[in-house]
C-alpha cells in the first residue's frame, strides 16, 4: 500500500515486525525501523537481519511498553530500563559494541524525532 499510495516523506516502521524482504524495500525507500524487544527472541532473525539492511542510520528502538518485553524477560511488563537488552541483541547480531549500537540509534532518534 505504501508503495502503490506514496509513503510519506518520513516514514517510521513502528515495533517493526517485517522479514528481510520488507526490510529490503524500507532500505531502497529510505523508510525507518524502530524495534521493539521482539526483535531479540529467537525466531525473528528476520528483524534483526533488516536492521543490518536499513544500516544503523535508520534504525531506532523502542520498547512499546507495556508490551514486548525482550529478551530474556519476555512475558513481563516492559519499560524504559529494558531498552539496553534490545540494543543488546542488536549489537550481538551486528557484531558490535553495545555503545556504538546505542549511540547510533540516538542518533537517528534525534535526527527523526528532534529530540
Amino acid at each position: 500500500t505504501l508503495l502503490a499510495d506514496g509513503a510519506p516523506e518520513r516514514t517510521v516502521f513502528h515495533s517493526y515486525s517485517g522479514d528481510a524482504e520488507m526490510g529490503e524495500i524500507a532500505r531502497e525507500n529510505g523508510w525507518y525501523l524502530s524495534l521493539s524487544g521482539t526483535s531479540s527472541y529467537k525466531g525473528n532473525g528476520g528483524i534483526r537481519e533488516s536492521a543490518k539492511l536499513v544500516g544503523m542510520s535508520h534504525v531506532m528502538v523502542e520498547t512499546d511498553a507495556p508490551y514486548l518485553c525482550p529478551m530474556p524477560y519476555r512475558g513481563r511488563t516492559n519499560a524504559p530500563y529494558m531498552i539496553p537488552y534490545t540494543l543488546q541483541a542488536l549489537a550481538d547480531y551486528l557484531d558490535e559494541p553495545l555503545a556504538k549500537i546505542a549511540e547510533a540509534t540516538r542518533q537517528t532518534t534525534h535526527e527523526v524525532y528532534g529530540i
